[in-house]
């Protein structure tokens, strides 16, 4: 959490033009400045991705015929199995990523989910009962949870960046702030 405060607050603060530990801010607050994230896209997207990953727990519970379940079932380990497809189309966006922007998040979010997808029993079939091995695995999911990093840094840093042009145009209408500082300070502008 510290991390992603850091992220939205460093580029919050990037905007106009200041540093975000020359503000002073401690541990606790940059925490806190983290839960800023958490806004009804990211919740909805979040609660969207448990139900998909329970679609045959939550039909059976619907009473839908267990033909259905198991067609649901063996798409779903279709999707798993190609899931190099989706590393691929991650790395592919990877190489694009000047031209991603401001969408760039979704390269490293491909990759990750194509990296967990690999790990499914679906994809790895046979191999999964003796499985692929603690350090080949391990790999994986360390690289797919690289990935994610990446996509929190890109999302708080986008997310602080658009919070500061929010901010700015409404600067004017904001109470005045005193600053101390045992530093001369350029400021430029009219007073009053």
């Amino acid at each position: 959490m510290f991390y992603t405060g850091a992220i939205y607050s460093s580029a919050n603060y990037k905007y106009f033009r200041l540093q975000t530990f020359a503000v002073g801010f401690s541990f606790s607050e940059l925490v806190l400045r983290s839960l800023r994230l958490l806004t009804l896209p990211v919740l909805t997207t979040l609660a969207l991705t448990v139900l998909l990953l329970r679609i045959p727990d939550i039909l059976a519970f619907a009473g839908v015929p267990g033909r259905v379940i198991r067609g649901v079932r063996r798409l779903g380990g279709r999707v798993a199995r190609r899931h190099l497809a989706v590393v691929a189309a991650g790395a592919v966006l990877l190489s694009l990523w000047r031209f991603l922007q401001p969408y760039g998040w979704v390269a490293p979010l491909l990759a990750a989910c194509g990296l967990l997808l690999g790990q499914t029993g679906a994809a790895l079939g046979a191999r999964a009962c003796r499985g692929p091995g603690f350090r080949s695995r391990g790999i994986r999911i360390a690289v797919a949870g690289i990935f994610l990093m990446w996509v929190v840094a890109e999302a708080a840093g986008q997310l602080g960046t658009r919070d500061a042009r929010a901010d700015a145009q409404h600067l004017v209408r904001r109470p005045a702030v005193v600053a101390l500082s045992t530093e001369r300070l350029s400021m430029t502008g009219r007073a009053g």
